[in-house]
């Protein structure tokens, strides 16, 4: 088969961020897919998935009486064998515990457990490989240490959650830890976020000692879905500082203006259209490469017809086809108007066909996957406005990814200075600079003053999760404990 429209958006999208975005990745996904990497291998979750995969729902795999035969020996009872009704309620609490976020089925291939541990790694690659391409971009940092705290947390057996399961599982050794890749180390020197991402890793990873391990791989699973929202969002371009060449995400407080709310649905729309744009640069080369950038009108609808090999064949493609076909020749149309350059205009056009013949738009990932990180709100699907508020999950993330252990406290003036210039997270704390920031990317909305009110109201947050203190004379510092001395 030649080149069909899919294989291009899929060939484009490894080429820009080096997986393709896909709806289904949750952070429970990334989370399973991100350990495997990590750890080399994936547990042996069978009995587990006996137990719990849709017990509950009364749809599991086998009976009660079956899964004691199969768990002969692993538990003990002061009544002899295990009763039916102990092994219920354990299936019933095994269920609750790893299912937290209702990925858990009765099929390994289809499952991604909450885990705690190595031994719960599935094989599910719903995560569509973000977590084994986080895995690597932590793997190629200079701080071999992110990799091993990682694993070493992820080899522990003390939480609960582990220790409910404990019998139904094979102990094994970690496999391998991902090695450093050249070519992922030549894609982070292009990224503006990639390298920022690691080092905030290497900065939450001096907590592991201090916090409860299930506390901490939240925080990295939290960490390492927010990187790739980034990474989607921010494709290759000229590196800066001082994080200018971040999209700005403007965080509003629970209850904003509506001018504030409205300046930042306008930055969400800026990820939306960098994401396009990111695609459409990749088709570019894509074409470049193939030596079809530089045909005529005519040509460029032969060899975009070309990539529907089923469009008149009557199959149960032929209709998405046709439906590619349409939305192909009324965006070429439109966009030969605006343009002198066949090849600007196909481009253009082409992105959207792909998307459509994908059965995905990058910028839908991003925006599902902002949601679950509890970055973009309303956090449900469907129609509404979309802006940036951060839920207090991410808010905690933050503060323990942009202050060391050994800071104590820093004003909250640096600290959304270290939002910013890491992952272009701005708060209105800056006020006119902030404004003008936002006037860059042609985002008028918000005043100074506005802002400011903003950015009181997102201390007032930080203050009320125990993160913050107001003093005297408008003195606010932000720490990562719940002590402010």
């Amino acid at each position: 088969m030649g080149l069909t429209f899919k294989m291009l958006g899929d060939t484009v999208a490894e080429d820009v961020w080096g997986f393709v975005p896909n709806r289904q990745i949750k952070p429970v996904h990334f989370a399973n897919g991100f350990a495997r990497a990590l750890c080399g291998k994936r547990g042996s979750v069978d009995l587990l998935l006996k137990a719990a995969g849709a017990f509950r729902k009364g749809n599991a795999r086998v009976s009660t009486e079956q899964f004691l035969a199969d768990i002969d020996g692993r538990y003990e009872s002061r009544m002899g064998d295990p009763p039916v009704d102990d092994a219920k309620d354990l299936r019933s609490a095994l269920d609750l515990v790893l299912n937290q976020d209702r990925a858990l089925f009765r099929s390994e291939n289809f499952a991604s457990l909450t885990l705690t541990h190595h031994e719960h790694v599935t094989s599910d690659n719903s995560d569509q490989r973000t977590g084994r391409f986080m895995a690597e971009v932590l793997a190629s940092a200079e701080d071999g240490q992110i990799v091993d705290v990682l694993r070493s947390t992820l080899d522990l057996r003390t939480d609960n959650v582990y220790l409910l399961g404990a019998p139904l599982v094979e102990v094994n050794a970690l496999g391998s830890a991902p090695a450093r890749d050249p070519e992922m180390v030549k894609r982070i020197a292009r990224s503006p976020v990639l390298s920022r991402i690691q080092g905030a890793f290497a900065t939450l990873v001096k907590y592991q000692s201090s916090l409860e391990k299930t506390m901490f791989l939240q925080r990295a699973v939290e960490l390492g879905s927010f990187g790739i929202f980034l990474h989607l969002a921010n494709a290759p371009v000229e590196t800066d500082q001082d994080g200018s060449d971040l999209v700005p995400l403007l965080m509003t407080s629970p209850n904003p203006t509506p001018e504030i709310r409205e300046a930042s649905r306008a930055t969400f729309i800026r990820t939306r259209q960098r994401i396009e744009q990111a695609f459409e640069e990749g088709l570019g080369r894509q074409l470049k490469s193939r030596g079809e950038h530089d045909l005529s009108e005519n040509k460029y609808r032969a060899l975009a017809r070309s990539w529907l090999p089923e469009l008149d064949t009557g199959t149960a493609n032929a209709k998405k086809e046709q439906r590619v076909w349409e939305r192909f020749q009324r965006d070429f149309d439109a966009f030969l108007i605006g343009t002198s350059q066949p090849f600007d205009a196909f481009k253009r056009a082409a992105v959207r066909a792909a998307f459509l013949a994908m059965g995905e738009e990058p910028e839908s990932v991003s925006r599902s996957l902002g949601r679950m990180v509890g970055i973009v709100y309303p956090r449900h699907q469907g129609r509404g406005d979309k802006y940036f508020s951060p839920a207090p999950q991410f808010l905690d993330m933050l503060v323990l990814c942009l202050i060391e252990p050994d800071e104590g406290m820093i004003p909250v003036e640096e600290f959304w200075a270290r939002a910013r210039e890491r992952f272009g997270l701005l708060s209105g704390s800056e006020g006119s600079a902030d404004s003008r920031r936002l006037l860059r990317w042609g985002i008028r909305r918000a005043s100074p003053t506005e802002l400011e009110a903003n950015a009181k109201e997102m201390l007032a947050e930080l203050a009320r999760m125990g993160h913050a203190r107001e003093y005297a004379d408008d003195i606010a510092m932000v720490s990562a404990g719940g002590q402010h001395g």
